[in-house]
């Protein structure tokens, strides 16, 4: 499943930079096509009994976190770090959040991580960093290439 996640993420971040999307257009366009999509099914397959059963304060505080806050924010947060740092490295920061959450439960829950959960935090976080700082093979950005293939076309143009 977290396999599965991550390619969905990454393929995302591909598609966004490939196709140079803006990051709050495809956000709106993603949100409202699984609010069109998952709402009809949830309420074909479940009834809505149980939506219909909560007390609507719950109901609607958990519209507003999960729905707006985690679904709307993460997606744009997410298209926005694919447009400024490229697919490869905003891949990594979801990677970050079962750690992110396992460092967190210790204040918050008073949770404090065993020998191996700190030992395997530190490797995973640290291999983390790595990859988001480590600098790739080839020196020159997409930018760059573009624009020496845009100038060498215009040049081949001009001179035909």
């Amino acid at each position: 499943m977290f396999l599965a996640a991550g390619t969905l993420w990454a393929g995302f971040g591909i598609v966004l930079r490939k196709h140079r999307l803006d990051p709050l257009l495809a956000t709106a366009v993603i949100s409202i096509s699984a609010l069109l999509s998952y709402v009809p099914a949830y309420f074909w397959y479940t009834g809505g009994t149980s939506l219909f059963a909560a007390d609507p304060y719950v109901f609607w505080v958990e519209v507003l976190i999960q729905g707006l806050i985690e679904g709307v924010g993460t997606l744009y947060s997410y298209s926005k770090m694919v447009s400024l740092l490229g697919p490869s490295r905003a891949a990594v920061f979801p990677a970050l959040a079962p750690g992110l959450a396992a460092l967190m439960a210790w204040p918050v829950l008073g949770h404090v991580p065993a020998l191996m959960e700190t030992a395997g935090l530190v490797l995973v976080m640290a291999a983390l960093i790595v990859a988001a700082t480590s600098a790739t093979s080839n020196k020159r950005s997409t930018t760059e290439i573009n624009a020496s293939t845009d100038t060498s076309t215009i040049s081949s143009e001009i001179t035909s």
